[in-house]
C-alpha cells in the first residue's frame, strides 16, 4: 500500500512539473528577440521572400532512399532473426 501512495504522488509530481516549469516566462527571453520582429512580419503579410512556387514541395535534405534500404534491412534482419531462432521438432 505504501509503494501504490509513493507511486502516486510521484505520477501527480511529474504531471505538475511541466506546468511549474513554464510559468517562468523562459520563452520571452529565447524568442523574444529577432525571432519576434520576424514573426510580427509574417503575420502582417509583409514576408515578401517567403513566397513558394506553386505545385513544389520544399527541398529538406530528407534522404528517403537512405531511410527506405534502411527499413528493408531491419525488416530483413528481422525474418533472418525469426528464421535462425526456429525450433526444429
Amino acid at each position: 500500500m505504501a509503494r501504490f501512495v509513493a507511486l502516486c504522488a510521484v505520477s501527480l509530481a511529474l504531471l505538475w512539473a511541466p506546468a511549474a516549469l513554464a510559468g517562468g516566462g523562459s520563452s520571452v527571453s529565447g524568442y523574444g528577440g529577432v525571432a519576434g520582429s520576424v514573426q510580427s512580419k509574417v503575420t502582417k503579410g509583409d514576408a515578401t521572400a517567403a513566397v513558394k512556387a506553386k505545385g513544389s514541395l520544399p527541398f529538406t535534405g530528407f534522404q528517403l532512399g537512405l531511410a527506405f534500404a534502411g527499413g528493408l534491412v531491419l525488416v530483413g534482419l528481422g525474418g533472418t532473426l525469426r528464421r535462425v531462432t526456429r525450433q526444429k521438432n
